[in-house]
């Protein structure tokens, strides 16, 4: 069912590209139009920040990993669990990344960009050290790290240093949780090949009252493409062709571009606080606050839950880092992931948006049956 008031032609899905046409009557659809065209900017921007599910990655990047040993250590002692190791660019003017060793005294620092590096040991209780590291191609760098007792060694478990309190500890909980959730998302992102979705797009007041609907099949093909074919349709064609329509369009733009990296959920774009752990579902989940480190509309400001066992983004929550234009009072979103078949893809989607002098509007995208196409070997656990 279309509009009576406008007439639409077809939009670029896959690799065809027609631009709608709107036909303005006479009673203020102009206004609505650039009310409808502020609305899907905000959804857009809001939903491009929570697309953070890493099984549709982009550039490679590299890592910094080894392991805290203790010089002259007994075999049961030599490996140092709870250590905290930064690194700071020399080159990059990004912001320092802590991570705290585990039980293994393993630390991995991952997604780095290239360029050197300045690995710092951190705490009390030992020696200085300090190594200069080169990432170059997006390459692995092995840097073990052999520590001399300088006082008392101290041996804290992640949840223990979390109760503590103090930014600088709860901060290096929080990297090393996002660490890890990195190098699992890189690893499920080489196993998944592709997937289809129905999804469901609607606008509705806070009433209820549906605006429009669009129903779309969309299919994901690994490393970022992603095509849309439209199955149903129904309310304003206005909304749907500058909102659903653009969605789709800039989705689809997105899945493999640079700007997908610098909205990334990583230690470059955020800083992290680890504030405790809660259910969600049925997922148990470590729950980090995330605080973005500039002022950018493709950033959010809220909180992310980890799942505790597969360290993946089980629900993001938050509000945009900037404002979005003079039109909008306020904007938050919800989006929530589920387990599938060991991939982790998104369920919903939740966008609130206040736009002056025209009220609240309320879009969903519920993602329905997904079909997995993927490697199905069994994912190595972290402990």
């Amino acid at each position: 069912m279309r509009d009576a008031n406008s007439r639409t032609g077809p939009i670029r899905l896959g690799n065809k590209r027609v631009a709608p046409i709107l036909m303005i009557d006479a009673r203020g659809a102009n206004l609505k139009t650039t009310r409808n065209a502020v609305i899907f900017f905000v959804i857009a921007t809001l939903l491009f920040v929570t697309q953070v599910s890493a099984q549709e990655t982009g550039a490679k990047r590299g890592a910094v990993k080894g392991i805290v040993s203790l010089k002259g250590g007994t075999l049961e002692r030599a490996k140092l669990e709870g250590i905290a190791l930064e690194l700071k660019p020399l080159t990059n003017g990004s912001s320092p990344t802590a991570v705290i060793t585990d039980a293994g005294g393993n630390f991995e620092f991952t997604c780095l960009a290239d360029g050197e590096y300045a690995l710092h040991l951190l705490g009390d209780g030992f020696e200085p050290f300090t190594a200069t590291l080169r990432i170059e191609d997006g390459a692995t760098v092995a840097q073990n790290v052999l520590v001399k007792v300088a006082g008392l060694t101290q041996r804290v478990e992640i949840k223990e240093l979390a109760r503590v309190g103090a930014p600088s500890v709860v901060d290096g909980v929080a990297n090393d949780i996002v660490s890890k959730v990195l190098t699992e998302n890189e690893r499920r992102s080489e196993r998944l090949r592709g997937y289809k979705v129905t999804r469901r797009y609607q606008i509705m007041t806070l009433e209820g009252k549906v605006v429009a609907q669009t129903v779309a099949q969309m299919e994901y093909r690994a490393p970022g493409e992603k095509r849309f074919e439209k199955t149903s349709e129904k309310g304003s064609g206005n909304v749907r062709h500058l909102v659903f329509d653009r969605l789709m369009e800039s989705e689809n733009d997105s899945a493999s571009g640079n700007r997908r990296q610098e909205s990334a959920l990583t230690p470059a774009n955020y800083d992290f606080r680890f504030t405790g752990e809660e259910d969600i579902g049925l997922y148990h989940c470590y729950v980090l606050e995330a605080i973005p480190k500039r002022k950018d509309k493709y950033l959010f400001e809220g909180r992310i839950w980890v799942e505790s066992h597969d360290f993946a983004v089980a629900r993001i929550e938050g509000h945009p880092a900037k404002e979005l234009s003079f039109w909008v009072n306020q904007a938050n979103f919800v989006r929530e992931y589920q387990n599938l078949e060991g991939f982790w893809l998104p369920l919903r989607d939740k966008t609130q948006v206040s736009v002056r002098f025209y009220g609240r509007r309320v879009l969903t995208i519920d993602h329905g049956q997904y079909a997995i196409e993927g490697q199905t070997e069994p994912k190595a656990n972290i402990e």
